[in-house]
C-alpha cells in the first residue's frame, strides 16, 4: 500500500518531467490521420468505434484499442490491457510490448478514460502526432482538450470531428 503511493507519486513526477523535457511538438502538421490509438477504461462498444471510424473516414482496422484496468484478475486475458502493474516503481513502462506501443507513431491518440495518472504518463511519453482527451487533472498532456461529460462518447466524437476538420486532419 505504501509502495502504491510511492509509485503514484513517481508516475506524476515522470509526467511533469516529460512535459518539461518536451519541446514544441509539431502536432499541427499537414498529415491526414491514418491510424488511431484509443484509450478506454472498459470494453468499448463496437458501435462507438464504428461511429468514430465513420467520422474520421477510416477503416476499423486503423484503430488500436487499449483498455486500462485498475485491477486485473488472475485468469484474465492481458491482450490490449494495461494496468498499474505495467509501470515500474519509478513510473517507467515495463515490458517491451508496452514500450513499443508508446513509441509507435500513431497519428492520433484519443483518451476516453477518467482522470488517471498512469494513463496520463503513457500519453505524455507517447510519440503520437496529436493527443486528445477529456478535461481532467492531467489535461496538460493533451494537444486538444474536450470538455464534455466523461460518459458522453457521442458528444466527444462530434467535438473531436469538429476540431479535426478545423485542423484539416480529416
Amino acid at each position: 500500500m505504501i509502495l502504491d503511493g510511492f509509485k503514484s507519486r513517481n508516475v506524476i513526477r515522470r509526467i511533469e518531467k516529460s512535459l518539461d523535457a518536451s519541446s514544441e511538438v509539431d502536432s499541427l502538421n499537414a498529415n491526414k490521420i491514418k491510424n488511431v490509438l484509443l484509450f478506454v477504461e472498459e470494453e468499448m462498444n463496437d458501435e462507438l468505434i464504428k461511429e468514430l471510424a465513420t467520422y474520421l473516414n477510416l477503416s476499423k482496422q486503423s484503430f488500436k484499442v487499449l483498455i486500462f484496468k485498475r485491477k486485473i484478475e488472475k485468469n484474465e486475458s492481458l491482450e490490449n490491457v494495461i494496468s498499474k502493474r505495467d509501470f515500474g516503481l519509478f513510473g517507467k513502462l515495463k515490458g517491451s510490448e508496452r514500450t513499443d506501443l508508446a513509441n509507435s507513431s500513431f497519428d492520433l491518440l484519443v483518451d476516453y478514460t477518467k482522470s488517471n495518472e498512469f494513463v496520463a504518463n503513457f500519453v505524455a511519453n507517447s510519440k503520437a502526432g496529436l493527443k486528445v482527451g477529456l478535461l481532467d487533472d492531467y489535461s496538460q498532456v493533451y494537444d486538444i482538450i474536450i470538455d464534455v461529460d466523461k460518459s458522453d462518447f457521442l458528444s466527444f466524437n462530434k467535438e473531436l470531428k469538429k476540431y479535426l476538420l478545423i485542423l484539416k486532419k480529416i
